[in-house]
């Protein structure tokens, strides 16, 4: 689900700020913060603050957050983002006028969602329509094969997808054993 928060209105009237204050809980139960800082403005600091101190004051502080530079384009020159990008080098510099850095963003987004991608071999019945289903849509399939009732796939898939897949699917199999142990070598996670 995406969510489009309202933005920070320096000022604001004292009887607009707890509706103001409604709407931004929900960030608290996101996975991803994109602080969209307009970055040509003369007062980007000072926003960047507030926005920051106001989701600590609502409780999403667990939440990674991506800053995203918005309006390089208005820039009078490129130097003006280095202070920038040395205070937040993860911040995605961007331009939703022009387009530039757009690509970039995107693929920061999903990769965060889809979590690390790994190549797994996967083995479900094939009378688990859901979980064949959710492999032909969510993940990469290199190889498939059929055994007696069964569908082995060779897949690239994130690490949420894969939560996401026994979450609803009881009789996986990744790479031939237990999918809790094989996830645990795959994506080197402690036991």
């Amino acid at each position: 689900m995406l969510s489009d928060t309202v933005g920070f209105i320096r000022d604001l009237p004292h009887h607009l700020v707890a509706s103001f204050r409604s709407t931004l809980e929900e960030t608290v139960h996101c996975s991803l913060l994109l602080l969209v800082l307009d970055v040509a403005d003369s007062h980007a600091r000072m926003h960047l603050d507030t926005v920051s101190s106001t989701l600590d004051e609502i409780g999403a502080v667990t939440q990674p957050r991506l800053l995203v530079l918005n309006k390089i384009d208005l820039l009078d020159r490129d130097e003006a983002l280095l202070p920038w990008l040395h205070r937040h080098p993860k911040a995605i510099p961007l331009s939703a006028g022009t387009g530039r850095g757009v690509d970039a963003l995107c693929e920061l987004v999903l990769e965060h969602l889809r979590g690390p991608v790994r190549e797994i071999e996967i083995t479900v019945p094939l009378s688990d329509g859901r979980a064949v289903s959710f492999l032909e849509r969510r993940s990469t399939i290199l190889n498939r094969r059929y055994g007696d009732d069964v569908l082995v796939v060779q897949v690239r898939i994130g690490r949420r997808q894969v939560d996401e897949l026994l979450a609803q699917a009881t009789s996986v199999r990744i790479d031939g054993g237990d999918p809790h142990d094989a996830i645990r070598v795959a994506w080197d996670e402690p036991s």
